[in-house]
């Protein structure tokens, strides 16, 4: 009699569980101050600039929501690579997340420096998605490229690849966003591109191709990119 109670029991706690847990997804919306990311449209900085932007690449890595309550949900192998060439990239499907209010969302830009010495990976982690340094084993974090009238290079092209995993250059940089949002469809995430811009004056700063002290600041500026929308 005991164990069909306690069988019961257990029944009715993994569906009073099984209600409790649903999907959420993220949007990571790409902007310009507020406009909409065009391939295509020159857009100005603070700076002055007049930017045109070809090609944007970053790592969403280690997603946690921290709920209401105080419980943790930690997305197991958490690692996505937003693309611009590939739309349906910015969007982030979390799975069995529990129903309560969320009050922060936690995720880090870039891959850790554990996963960068794994070696060759797949997925979004697979190296031809052109984000990966094989002459020093490591990921890049994130990427922009596109021209400016303002750059003394050839064809007036900037190109700020961001990465590294050994310190002092280390680039992975943690983002916390407060949200009130209930975990009940979706949760949209500007990255807003005219803030990191705001401080890069590309007549003198055009180009990062290696992990140095110039990488170390633009990684510290992205962080202020993001916000929920």
């Amino acid at each position: 009699m005991k164990k069909a109670q306690f069988f019961f029991i257990c029944q009715i706690l993994s569906i009073c569980f099984a209600v409790g847990q649903q999907n959420l997804q993220l949007n990571f919306l790409q902007f310009f101050g507020n406009e909409k990311i065009d391939t295509k449209k020159y857009y100005f900085s603070a700076l002055q600039d007049s930017i045109l932007i070809h090609n944007i690449k970053c790592y969403i890595s280690a997603i946690q929501l921290e709920m209401e309550n105080g419980y943790i949900y930690t997305e197991a192998n958490s690692f996505h690579l937003l693309d611009l060439e590939n739309p349906a990239s910015f969007q982030i499907l979390l799975s069995n997340v529990p129903l309560q209010k969320i009050k922060f969302i936690h995720f880090c830009i870039g891959i850790d420096s554990v996963t960068s010495v794994s070696g060759a990976l797949e997925g979004d982690l697979d190296p031809s998605n052109g984000m990966y340094w094989a002459w020093q084993s490591g990921y890049i974090n994130f990427k922009i490229e596109g021209q400016s009238p303002s750059c003394k290079t050839r064809k007036n092209k900037f190109h700020f690849h961001v990465g590294g995993y050994i310190k002092p250059f280390y680039a992975i940089r943690e983002v916390k966003l407060a949200t009130t949002e209930a975990p009940n469809y979706q949760i949209n995430i500007k990255m807003d591109w005219a803030k990191l811009f705001a401080h890069v004056q590309l007549a003198k700063f055009s180009s990062i191709m290696i992990p140095n002290k110039d990488a170390m600041q633009l990684a510290d500026w992205i962080v202020e990119i993001f916000s929920i929308e």
